[in-house]
């Protein structure tokens, strides 16, 4: 069998299991309208979003036309992050065994949009669920602190690939950075280092430049509700009893 993502007309990260590339082309243009189903608000809001931002479309106001995508959730009872995405000429569909696999089924629709001329998606028929449960990006900010714009942007980065962990190291010898407001010096004190190391893995190499951040309860609860809202769930780490200096700085 023709492998059709070897030949570059069908790309998707990560691959789905069941794709079937159909004849012809799917057109979004100013007749296209978008119809969700009860409860996928979001998703819905957030494909607008990223349509608008990627290519500057904007979806037709009109309540019936011949260029429609639906999103649909379907009532079995199991709800997985399943879906299935139907391209042909003139409708979408997109059947979602939860809003999860609604917002997958979205991401895939975006990864297959050509923006050449005009923005068309090939016809083609996908069956998709994830291989593994948890799927997870990690990022370290206790060595290099990244602000809130920046932890956002990777967010929509994973979701737009199906990560649905953000495992967030917030804390380690070389700073802490998330506020406790029953012991401020954590972030103080902790939050900030004169110096970093340069040159690698055990290099006797250190800069003079100050290093500091931290992120407040109000930006973490922001963050935790962006990344909800992509299907990501966030794993805090705070290292304990190891890998505790700043901890020990700060109240020693």
């Amino acid at each position: 069998m023709e492998d059709i993502f070897l030949n570059n007309r069908i790309n998707v990260i990560p691959r789905p299991l069941v794709i079937q590339e159909l004849p012809g082309i799917f057109t979004l243009s100013n007749d296209t309208i978008i119809i969700a189903a009860a409860g996928c608000e979001n998703e819905l809001r957030l494909f607008k979003n990223n349509l608008k931002e990627d290519f500057n479309f904007e979806f037709s106001d009109k309540t019936d036309s011949k260029s429609v995508i639906k999103l649909i959730l379907n009532d079995n009872q199991v709800k997985d992050e399943s879906y299935h995405l139907h391209v042909d000429v003139n409708k979408i569909e997109i059947i979602g065994w939860s809003t999860s696999g609604i917002f997958y089924g979205l991401q895939t629709l975006r990864q297959l949009i050509n923006n050449e001329e005009k923005l068309t998606i090939p016809c083609v028929h996908i069956e998709d669920q994830p291989r593994f449960q948890w799927r997870s990006f990690m990022l370290d900010v206790a060595r290099y602190f990244k602000n809130t714009s920046t932890i956002k942007q990777l967010l929509n980065e994973i979701s737009q690939l199906k990560m649905n962990r953000f495992h967030w190291h917030l804390t380690d010898d070389q700073g802490w950075r998330i506020e406790i407001k029953k012991y401020p010096k954590l972030t103080e004190i902790g939050s900030i280092r004169s110096y970093s190391q340069t040159g690698g893995w055990n290099s006797a190499t250190f800069d003079n430049t100050i290093h500091e951040g931290y992120y407040t309860q109000e930006e973490i609860k922001e963050i935790i509700q962006y990344a909800n809202e992509r299907h990501i769930q966030i794993v805090p780490e705070i290292d304990m009893p190891g890998h505790a200096s700043t901890a020990i700085a700060s109240y020693t």
